[in-house]
């Protein structure tokens, strides 16, 4: 969480079994992408004031995205931005999956593609942070809000 001390390198060595080395690496690009900052005495520490960069993926005929935009954008403030990446179809949904995953997106608000469930089950697993919009339904458990209008579901999201 931001603001929390990751472990040392020693550590993650011991939880994960990886060289010490690779995990230097990961944190080495975890502070090049400004996600954490390095304090001498204290170590790692996960910042609270890194910028997000949400996905906002929607279908290419989803008639307001550009609401659903401003109150993602607008509830971040300038914590981070949403940018629109809209698809066709079945095979466009899941190569943007797998794009936020490459693309050091902090997250994801997705209208599913319900063909794709299964991608999309797995990148959740995944523990990537993940909202889905289905109607804009109340229902938190399930990470999807609905019938709250679609600026208000788009701050809700974040």
């Amino acid at each position: 969480m931001p603001g929390e001390q990751l472990p040392s390198v020693d550590e993650l060595s011991q939880q994960t079994g990886l060289h010490p080395n690779t995990v230097k690496l990961a944190f080495r690009e975890l502070r090049d992408l400004g996600l954490v900052k390095y304090l001498p005495t204290v170590g790692c520490i996960v910042r609270d004031d890194a910028p997000g960069k949400i996905a906002l993926i929607l279908p290419e005929d989803y008639g307001q995205s550009l609401e659903v935009l401003a109150g993602l954008n607008e509830a971040l403030g300038g914590c981070g931005r949403t940018e629109l990446l809209p698809y066709k179809n079945a095979e466009k949904f899941g190569a943007l999956l797998q794009h936020i995953r490459t693309e050091n997106y902090s997250g994801a608000v997705i209208y599913p593609e319900h063909s794709s469930a299964e991608k999309v089950r797995q990148l959740r697993e995944s523990g990537f942070p993940l909202a889905q919009i289905d109607n804009f339904l109340r229902d938190v458990s399930q990470g999807a809000y609905v019938d709250s209008g679609l600026y208000e579901g788009g701050m809700l999201l974040t």
